[in-house]
């Protein structure tokens, strides 16, 4: 472990080493919930295509779950770095003897609950969002990174927007996508992957309404319902996508492509090309 990390990073869970069943829909489902328990540490280069771009350049990017991001041109030149010790942050609890300090942690830490899982090791449903644990990794620019590193809004669902009131948990019982074909498994960038086109439900709920990952019609209502303008004339008059092509890297659940299929950005998404999993990255790299 690089010095400077002492006690403060997550723990690490054991990867799971049993056979992936063959890939449909509930199988893709759940490798895209699965991302918080897969991996630790990624390097991968991100390329993206079309307006409303993170970056108008190729980057590489390492990732230290929770705490580190490290995003720079291919050339070395640096965009951002950043180490958050306490990355949601702490507060305070009140055990009945007085307040204690709180520090919240992430899913791969030893005081979080274990995921169900299904018979194959991924994951049929994690443990909740609580006000101790948390998901998101660590953001670059919008939460269309976050949700390409844990792309869990591709396997859990919330209600319909008119019925999802202030709050909306998801679940695994809402699917968020549907298939328009099967599953098929790939090689992207030289590790095996599973592609699929999907069209999104009246399920689907992004981590965030303003920039999702599948960014279409049912994205956009959920935006609308949001801002309160759900039943007004849309200003916003864009043909948005009719589908969009994804691909899951298989050893880490990241999603590896999105891209929109029709509509007036057709092709506008991201690739990423993961180069190395669950190396010991230098402290010192973060900043």
């Amino acid at each position: 472990m690089p010095a400077g990390r002492g006690d403060t990073r997550e723990g690490s869970t054991t990867r799971d080493t049993r056979p992936v069943a063959a890939p449909d829909l509930e199988a893709f489902r759940a490798l895209a919930r699965s991302s918080p328990w897969r991996w630790r540490t990624v390097q991968l280069v991100v390329e993206y295509s079309g307006d409303r771009v993170e970056h108008p350049r190729p980057v590489r990017a390492l990732v230290d779950r929770p705490h580190g991001l490290r995003v720079e041109e291919l050339d070395g030149t640096l965009v951002i770095a950043s180490w958050s010790e306490h990355p949601w942050g702490t507060g305070w609890d009140d055990d009945g003897a007085g307040p204690v300090e709180r520090t919240m942690h992430g899913p791969q830490d030893a005081r979080a609950a274990a995921p169900e899982l299904r018979v194959d090791g991924l994951v049929a449903r994690r443990p909740p969002q609580t006000r101790h644990l948390r998901y998101d990794d660590p953001m670059f620019a919008t939460y269309r990174w976050v949700a390409m590193l844990d792309p869990v809004e591709l396997a859990d669902g919330g209600p319909p927007a008119d019925q999802a009131g202030v709050s909306r948990p998801t679940s695994p019982a809402w699917s968020p996508i549907a298939l328009d074909g099967v599953v098929r498994e790939v090689e992207h960038a030289g590790r095996a992957a599973w592609e699929a086109t999907v069209l999104t439900t009246d399920h689907y709920e992004p981590r965030c309404t303003c920039c999702p990952a599948l960014d279409g019609a049912h994205s956009r209502e959920r935006d609308r319902w949001e801002q309160g303008l759900a039943g007004q004339a849309d200003p916003d008059r864009r043909q948005r996508a009719l589908s969009h092509r994804v691909r899951l890297d298989v050893g880490t659940g990241i999603l590896v492509l999105s891209q929109e299929q029709g509509g007036d950005a057709d092709g506008r998404g991201w690739h990423a090309s993961i180069e190395a999993v669950d190396a010991d990255l230098p402290r010192a790299a973060f900043g």
